[in-house]
């Protein structure tokens, strides 16, 4: 397996259509489906129920102490052994602020104080919209999860462009260089993440991702 394939893991630039089921989760009729649509939907022949394909939320967050950003080396597929901040699926029942705070410190151990969106990123592919926190922490101790391998704070020029997890991690990642007021170098031109690119915040030309 070639580098650029082991990054692609699970992100393929043209996904293959859902698995649709065949009964419904609300009363477990039998789908159809529904005539006259701009794509294809199932609805529930029992209870009328519209099966609807939605992008699944994720929030993240860039924790920021004295300069350096924090990343953990994930423990679990896709892109085990790869880095990433912080960040996973929202709960029902939370906010995506929430989630954002839980997930670091479920992975990380950290405390952290959210500051304002860095970005939103989506992928077509895995259908996902994630949406980056700036963070600041006070206490840089960290205590990694079951999810990582190891967590550990990087400054900006330190930073592993060509070992991240995805696209999504690079985009973020180069908006926050993007924003920074010091002079940390620029980001490797040859540094990229497979796939069709993600969606989010435009970066200088010289460095925009895809």
């Amino acid at each position: 397996m070639t580098h650029h394939e082991q990054r692609t893991e699970g992100f393929a630039a043209h996904p293959a259509p859902p698995h649709t089921p065949r009964f419904c989760e609300a009363c477990g009729g039998p789908l159809a489906e529904l005539p006259d649509e701009d794509r294809p939907r199932h609805m529930c022949t029992v209870c009328a129920r519209i099966r609807y394909l939605n992008p699944v939320p994720v929030a993240a967050v860039l924790p920021v102490h004295e300069g350096r950003v924090l990343l953990l080396r994930r423990a679990i597929a896709p892109r085990a052994g790869t880095w990433v901040f912080p960040g996973g699926f929202v709960e029902w029942g939370e906010t995506v602020e929430e989630a954002a705070v839980r997930e670091a410190a479920e992975e990380t151990g950290i405390s952290v104080a959210l500051g304002p969106v860095l970005g939103v990123y989506s992928r077509p592919g895995p259908g996902v919209v994630v949406v980056v926190y700036e963070g600041r922490v006070a206490n840089p101790h960290v205590a990694p999860g079951r999810e990582a391998l190891e967590v550990r704070w990087f400054a900006p020029h330190e930073i592993p462009w060509d070992e991240l997890a995805f696209d999504t991690t690079v985009a973020a990642l180069r908006d926050w260089h993007a924003r920074l007021a010091t002079d940390a170098g620029p980001v490797p031109d040859g540094s990229h993440a497979p796939g069709d690119g993600a969606r989010g915040n435009p970066v200088p030309r010289c460095e925009r991702y895809r």
